[in-house]
């Protein structure tokens, strides 16, 4: 029933998942806000979203395409869907803004695809900051190019006040522990992931770089170059997270692998610290609020906790600054090795105290909602609204949308979905935010009532209440 008041619909927002657990929350608050306002969002991930786009007529694609550069065959693919069905995309990439210095502004001219920018389908590129925004000067007809923030910093601060001082609600972890978050995907990615030193990471680059006159072999050269500086990072975080833990054996500390990072090499070297706990499930923003202190390296996470108002420190073992992250090596406290960490982190245990207002400074360039002076959901969903008083979605079957491309990647969904039925996704996956529990426990804490939100095939369906 619920697909039949689907297609009853006249505005309907396609959005794009790649990183299910640090994204729905606030994909699923922004469609909440747009179903207030008429308009019904489907999310997926992007080769599912192709199906649905394709039996259906000026719909909005939202987010980023199927690849991070948004160069694959996919995304070639779905780019030719969008426009036989006379749809238009607002992009609006999730890796938005911290990059290393010394190639800033080619990692974002690598995600924000350029050559797209003068096509009619799409309408607006959305830059988390003003430092994204500058690097492209081109005037383009058809596209405005934007700055929006990153809407994730609203969702965490909606969290935060809508249940001020709530209880906890994890029983299995005490209160006031300390919270750690590494990042070291790249090395050690989790099975769903790709390594920097992977042949698909090396074609993302080749994807991007091809015209230019480096060769792929010196392209794979860098790539092997990073691999070895964020192993020395990597081993130096650990080292001295490793000694801090054992130093502090009053103070428990919750260990949280990036999304897309293997957490068992974290659960071997800490099995003999009774007050570590490496974890990886759930949503980070849940964990953030509740923690009295959070420990990272360059990591984005930081940002997050900056923008919250948790005092943080930035573990950083480098001298050199090429490297450095440009906007979250800046935030926080930051030290160099175990002496100046367990200095700060006894500084702040007995004198919380958030860089907040500095941060926010050393953020705005980079990401215009540092502050709370900005809110990034409502002026996505404005423009999406305004959108939608110009064109309205109508579903329509035709042969020339049912193309070879949808029956391909309908039989792509069916083997994947049948493979999944004998090797099940682990909850430590990358992709197992998509998972049904996950996403209503999402749901529930922005507010959504359960009649509300329809889960069937791997698609999320919210429409309007006046369509249910």
């Amino acid at each position: 029933m619920i697909l039949l008041r689907f297609f009853k619909t006249n505005k309907v927002v396609l959005s794009c998942i790649d990183s299910p657990r640090r994204d729905f929350g606030w994909r699923l608050l922004m469609a909440k806000k747009l179903a207030d306002q008429g308009i019904s969002t489907v999310l997926g991930k992007p080769h599912d979203i192709f199906l649905i786009l394709s039996i259906l007529r000026k719909a909005l694609v939202f987010g980023r395409f199927g690849g991070n550069t948004g160069r694959g065959k996919f995304d070639v693919d779905l780019v030719k869907q969008i426009e036989l069905t006379r749809s238009s995309m607002f992009f609006l990439h999730d890796e938005g803004a911290f990059y290393y210095k010394e190639e800033y502004e080619s990692a974002v001219r690598r995600i924000y695809p350029e050559e797209y920018f003068s096509k009619p389908f799409l309408k607006k590129v959305f830059f988390w900051g003003d430092r994204q925004r500058s690097i492209f000067n081109g005037v383009y007809e058809d596209c405005s190019l934007d700055v929006s923030g990153a809407p994730r910093l609203d969702y965490l601060r909606f969290l935060l006040a809508k249940k001020p001082g709530k209880p906890k609600t994890d029983a299995k972890f005490k209160d006031n522990y300390v919270l750690i978050c590494s990042r070291f995907a790249g090395i050690s990615p989790a099975r769903d992931d790709v390594s920097l030193i992977s042949d698909n990471f090396l074609n993302i680059r080749v994807e991007t770089e091809a015209s230019s006159e480096t060769s792929v072999g010196d392209l794979f050269r860098q790539q092997v170059k990073r691999w070895c500086s964020v192993s020395i990072d990597r081993a130096h975080f650990i080292d001295a997270i490793y000694d801090l833990a054992k130093s502090y054996p009053e103070s428990e500390f919750i260990f949280r692998p990036h999304p897309g990072e293997d957490a068992s090499l974290y659960r071997t070297l800490y099995r003999f610290l009774d007050n570590v706990i490496v974890d990886k499930s759930g949503d980070l923003s849940e964990l953030l609020q509740e923690a009295c202190l959070f420990i990272h390296s360059e990591s984005t996470s930081g940002v997050e906790a900056a923008v919250i108002g948790v005092p943080s420190i930035n573990f950083s073992s480098r001298e050199d600054g090429g490297h450095t992250v440009a906007g979250a090596s800046e935030v926080g406290e930051k030290v160099k090795d175990f002496n100046e960490l367990r200095e700060t982190f006894t500084r702040l245990l007995t004198n919380p105290k958030s860089s907040l207002q500095e941060d926010s400074q050393v953020l705005a360039p980079y990401v215009k909602n540092s502050t709370s002076d900005f809110n990034a959901i409502d002026k996505v969903n404005g423009d999406i609204v305004g959108h939608f008083d110009k064109n309205s979605t109508r579903f329509r079957i035709s042969v020339h949308s049912l193309n070879k491309n949808f029956w391909f990647y309908l039989l792509r969904k069916l083997v994947y979905f049948f493979r999944s039925m004998f090797n099940k996704v682990g909850y430590e996956d990358k992709s197992s935010g998509f998972n049904k529990r996950f996403i209503y426990k999402q749901w529930r804490r922005i507010g959504g009532k359960s009649g509300e939100i329809k889960i069937l095939f791997g698609f999320v369906f919210i429409l309007p209440r006046k369509t249910l």
